[in-house]
C-alpha cells in the first residue's frame, strides 16, 4: 500500500512539473483581441508571420484557445469557426474598452518643398509602422532621403498619419507626440482614410 501510496505523490509531482501544467491553465478559455491601434488581429494558417492570413479578428472580438502554453509567443485558437495561430501579445484577459469614434479634427498642414520634395500629393490617411522584421524598428526621418538624420524610431504596429506622399517616401504626423518626419512607403501599411483623404495612393504592400 506504502508503494502505490509513493507512486501516486511521485506522479502528481512530475504532473505538476510537466508543461501540461500552463497549457491547461490557458486552454479553452476565451481571451479578446486588444491591439494597441483597435485594428484586426491576423489569424495565420502556422507560427510564423509568413504564412497566409486565414481571417482577420476584429479588435474586442472573443476568441477560445486551443492549444497555449504560458510565455508562447503564439497560440492556436477557434473565432467562428476559423482554426489558426494568433500572436499571443494581442489578447487580453480582459475584455478591452470600446475602440474610440473618430472625432472631427483637421488634420495639421505642412506642406513640404524644394527638390528633394517633388512628386509629393496630399492624401490623408492612417496606416501602422510595419518594419521588415517583426521586432525591427522603422526610422522616421527630418527629410525624404535616406542621407538624412534620424530623429525617431518606431516599432510595429505604431499609427501614424500620412499627409504627403510619393512614389517612395511619406510625410507622416506622430499625433501622440505631435512630431512630423519621412518614412518610406514600403514600411507603412494603409488602415483607413482621415478626413479629408481617400486613401487611394497607400500602398498595398
Amino acid at each position: 500500500m506504502r508503494k502505490i501510496l509513493s507512486l501516486l505523490i511521485l506522479c502528481v509531482m512530475l504532473l505538476s512539473l510537466s508543461p501540461l501544467s500552463a497549457l491547461a491553465d490557458s486552454t479553452g478559455f476565451t481571451y479578446y483581441v486588444k491591439t494597441s491601434n483597435y485594428g484586426a488581429l491576423n489569424m495565420r494558417e502556422s507560427e510564423s508571420t509568413q504564412s497566409a492570413i486565414v481571417t482577420k479578428i476584429p479588435y474586442g472580438a472573443k476568441v477560445e484557445l486551443l492549444d497555449y502554453f504560458i510565455g508562447a509567443t503564439w497560440a492556436s485558437c477557434n473565432y467562428n469557426g476559423y482554426y489558426g495561430y494568433v500572436m499571443t501579445r494581442y489578447l487580453s484577459q480582459d475584455k478591452p474598452s470600446p475602440k474610440p469614434k473618430p472625432g472631427p479634427t483637421a488634420a495639421p498642414t505642412h506642406t513640404p518643398s524644394g527638390d528633394i520634395y517633388s512628386g509629393f500629393t496630399a492624401v490623408y490617411y492612417n496606416v501602422i509602422v510595419r518594419p521588415s522584421t517583426p521586432t525591427g524598428v522603422v526610422h522616421m526621418r527630418w527629410a525624404p532621403s535616406k542621407s538624412q538624420g534620424i530623429f525617431r524610431d518606431y516599432y510595429a504596429n505604431e499609427p501614424l498619419q500620412v499627409l504627403y506622399a510619393n512614389d517612395t517616401w511619406c510625410q507622416v504626423y506622430d499625433a501622440q507626440n505631435q512630431v512630423f518626419g519621412y518614412m518610406m512607403r514600403q514600411f507603412l501599411t494603409f488602415v483607413e482614410p482621415m478626413n479629408g483623404g481617400d486613401g487611394s495612393a497607400a500602398s498595398d504592400s
